[in-house]
């Protein structure tokens, strides 16, 4: 059984932006977010490089008032990570447990890679932080972590070391 590297979109995978909430309800707001370079360059290499024994989801919250966010975090997905299929895309009703909707149950040794602290808590399997250059200001994250401003070769290894290591 291969083993599963859940990775968050919003503050990982793309740029956080705080903006006015009503902002995150237009057309365009989640297709049109910035991606992490360093970090989506790296998960196309630990995609590449470990097919053999890792699948890669995507898990993210959504806003399910919102009639743009779910198709909009799905195109940009696919515009970014087309190695992801989409039948790993795992979207999330904001305000629901992340570890909830995954397939099956979250297994040991499951990965989740995420910005927020709160969601990594929760996670029953191991858990990596995104330091994204806003978050972790109160320090509470003590586990395995990787930062955006690191090169896509570092942010590689630490994933594979992470998921090799569970």
């Amino acid at each position: 059984m291969k083993k599963r590297l859940f990775l968050d979109m919003d503050g990982t995978l793309a740029e956080w932006k705080t903006v006015p909430l009503d902002e995150l309800y237009q057309e365009g707001y989640f297709y049109n977010l910035k991606g992490q370079a360093n970090l989506i360059r790296a998960v196309k290499a630990v995609s590449r490089n470990c097919r053999e024994w890792l699948e890669l989801y995507i898990l993210s919250c959504y806003l399910p008032k919102s009639a743009f966010a779910l198709e909009e975090k799905a195109d940009w997905c696919r515009k970014k990570l087309p190695e992801i299929p989409m039948s790993n895309y795992i979207f999330v009703p904001f305000g629901k447990r992340k570890e909830s909707y995954v397939p099956g149950i979250v297994r040991k040794d499951d990965i989740l890679l995420d910005d927020y602290t709160p969601n990594l808590l929760s996670w029953q399997g191991t858990g990596i932080k995104c330091l994204n250059g806003i978050n972790h200001s109160r320090k509470t994250w003590k586990g395995r972590y990787i930062d955006i401003s690191w090169s896509p070769e570092k942010i590689a290894d630490k994933i594979t070391e992470a998921c090799g290591t569970v």
